[in-house]
């Protein structure tokens, strides 16, 4: 007997990681497109892109931000990323044509200072629900992955307008056979060529 499948929240009403979390838990590819499809929303697709895209970086440095969790369950007194999440625009730059642009200032200056942003950034994380706090400090990394069962290609098949298949990605270079068979074999070592002279036979008178 198939299992009832879970009703389909508005999606105002519905927290990122709960799409995500449905995302993750579905079986099939189909069915986790099925899923984005169902729950698009600019706040959705912009957490997306700045996970996967590889020209969006956040400006602060790697690693858990330090930031007290709020304690309130789902709908009572916190934000949600559905209406904030036109704040993520102060806190990444995109890299075009190796050019760096400050997402709030669409230029290659940012228009706030860093030690604002930070502050704005802890702000942010105590007033969000803790599941979509803990979002946003993973795309800050771009390690959604590490928590949710989604990857770039689901993405890309669910929104090809975000141009994620677009990005150029490295190709390693491969390793001669000769190298990669036998790690512990040499490179031939050229010898000098040695110059040869001809000795002029003596005359005899």
């Amino acid at each position: 007997m198939a299992r009832p499948s879970t009703p389909k929240l508005p999606v105002s009403q519905t927290l990122i990681s709960e799409v995500l979390q449905r995302v993750s838990n579905a079986k099939t590819k189909n069915e986790k497109i099925q899923i984005l499809h169902q729950y698009r929303s600019e706040a959705l697709t912009k957490v997306l892109l700045c996970n996967f895209a590889r020209s969006v970086s956040f400006v602060f440095p790697a690693g858990k931000t330090p930031y007290t969790a709020t304690e309130r369950p789902k709908g009572i007194g916190h934000q949600v990323l559905f209406r904030e999440h036109r704040m993520i625009e102060k806190f990444i730059k995109k890299v075009i044509n190796g050019v760096a642009y400050f997402g709030c200032s669409n230029g290659p200056r940012p228009n706030i200072q860093q030690l604002k942003k930070e502050g704005m950034w802890i702000q942010l994380l105590e007033e969000l629900h803790p599941d979509e706090a803990e979002i946003m400090d993973l795309i800050k990394d771009k390690s959604l992955t590490n928590r949710y069962k989604i990857t770039k290609q689901n993405v890309i098949d669910a929104f090809p307008e975000l141009r994620l298949q677009d990005e150029y990605d490295p190709t390693p270079v491969p390793v001669p056979q000769s190298t990669a068979s036998d790690p512990t074999s040499k490179p031939p070592v050229k010898r000098a060529r040695r110059r040869t002279t001809t000795k002029k036979k003596a005359t005899t008178s």
